[in-house]
């Protein structure tokens, strides 16, 4: 009879093990449409929405901090970062916008300290800043400002 159990056990281990490919699980699909993740398993507290194509995030995407506050919102095109990009604090103040094109930095950039006053202001150009730059601390008063070119600093600051 033990002889008899033993062999069991071995053939259920041995047909377990070819039915999931010996411990191999197939590949998974690329996702596609709508998606959202959430904090919780309740799913009451959101993590992120957007959407799939071909695997890759394509589309409009929202970010949000656990407080439940919008934390990220932006449009991405084949995974990358495209167009304005808004990003706030978890209190749901504006912390920055900024421009992508291709999931590169390219245009606006203004940033924000937490209690909504202006921090930086510049400009970006294929992924390095170009052009006038400004930054305030929070009181707004200046703290510094000059020029990039080709993403150095460049004549006085």
């Amino acid at each position: 009879m033990t002889a008899r159990l033993a062999c069991a056990a071995v053939c259920l281990a041995l047909l377990a093990s070819a039915c999931d490919g010996g411990g191999s699980k197939p590949p998974t699909p690329p996702r596609d449409g709508a998606w959202v993740e959430w904090y919780d398993a309740a799913q009451t507290k959101k993590r992120s929405e957007g959407l799939y194509a071909n695997g890759q995030p394509n589309g409009p995407w929202s970010y949000w901090h656990e407080t439940g506050a919008l934390g990220l919102q932006g449009v991405q095109l084949n995974g990358q970062y495209h167009g304005t990009w808004l990003e706030n604090y978890p209190s749901g103040v504006k912390r920055s916008e900024k421009s992508w094109k291709n999931g590169v930095q390219d245009g606006a950039e203004s940033t924000f300290y937490e209690n909504g006053s202006p921090h930086e202001t510049a400009r970006w150009v294929d992924g390095r800043r170009q052009g006038a730059y400004v930054e305030r601390y929070a009181n707004g008063n200046l703290k510094r400002q000059g020029e990039y070119l080709d993403g150095a600093q460049h004549g006085r600051w």
